[in-house]
C-alpha cells in the first residue's frame, strides 16, 4: 500500500497530465451530464478526501496526511 502522500501526488500528476479530460459537446439537453473522465476524477477525489479524513491510512503521521492535502492537492483552490 502506498502512502497517502504518494497517492495524492500520483493523482495530482495524472490530473495535470489531463488523464481525466474528455471533450464532449454540451447543449441544452445534456448540460448537466458529466463525461466519464469527469466522473472518474470526482470518484478519485472523493476516495482520497475520505481516506484523508476517515483514517484509511492510520499508520501515517498526521503531518503526512496534511502534507498530502496541501502539497499536491489540485482541489485546494476549490475549498476541499
Amino acid at each position: 500500500m502506498r502512502s497517502l502522500l504518494a497517492e495524492v501526488q500520483a493523482f495530482d500528476s495524472l490530473s495535470r497530465a489531463s488523464h481525466y479530460y474528455e471533450s464532449f459537446n454540451v447543449n441544452s439537453r445534456n448540460y448537466r451530464d458529466k463525461s466519464q473522465g469527469t466522473r472518474e476524477f470526482i470518484t478519485e477525489c472523493d476516495r482520497l478526501w475520505h481516506a484523508r479524513t476517515d483514517g484509511a491510512w492510520p499508520a501515517e503521521r498526521p503531518a503526512t496526511k496534511v502534507a498530502g492535502y496541501y502539497e499536491g492537492n489540485p482541489l485546494k483552490g476549490f475549498g476541499w
